[in-house]
């Protein structure tokens, strides 16, 4: 019997059980759930891929893996690649998507890649008449420098 409402709507998903192993510390295996979720769902649903991909990566940031990097930037492609396909339908949620990449690449460390993105937002919601909006993080990672490792 479900303990808690995620219990009760979430059933087998990986995302969620990720989520939960993510909030009680156990971080390795969340990464783990993460990163399944992610590739599972490329195909069928490219938002929850990256979402699922950027989720890993910031598991990662905390327990100060390299790989986090890794992840950070395949989390931005993911959200690019999903701001692309969907610029035809929606640009607002496509320029919300680039913005979430250029996030993503800035936490990876790639700044070209990240002004690449937040220029496509910006450009996007400058057709749609808006201006946009500078971004603050979503969370405050921590990368511990090489001689803290």
């Amino acid at each position: 019997m479900p303990n808690s409402w995620t219990d009760k709507i979430s059933g087998e998903n990986r995302w969620f059980k990720a989520s939960q192993l993510e909030k009680q510390g156990k971080l390795e295996e969340a990464i783990k759930l993460y990163l399944e979720e992610a590739r599972e769902q490329e195909a069928k649903s490219p938002a929850l891929s990256a979402l699922s991909m950027l989720s890993a990566a910031k598991c990662a940031a905390k327990l100060g893996k390299e790989n986090a990097f890794e992840y950070f930037r395949e989390a931005g492609r993911k959200y690019e690649e999903y701001g692309d396909s969907i610029m035809s339908i929606s640009p607002n949620s496509s320029a919300w998507a680039y913005k979430m990449a250029s996030r993503c690449y800035n936490w990876a460390g790639d700044q070209e890649a990240a002004d690449n993105a937040l220029r496509k937002a910006e450009s996007l919601l400058e057709k749609a008449g808006e201006e946009a909006e500078r971004y603050f993080p979503l969370f405050k990672h921590h990368m511990p420098k090489k001689e803290e490792k």
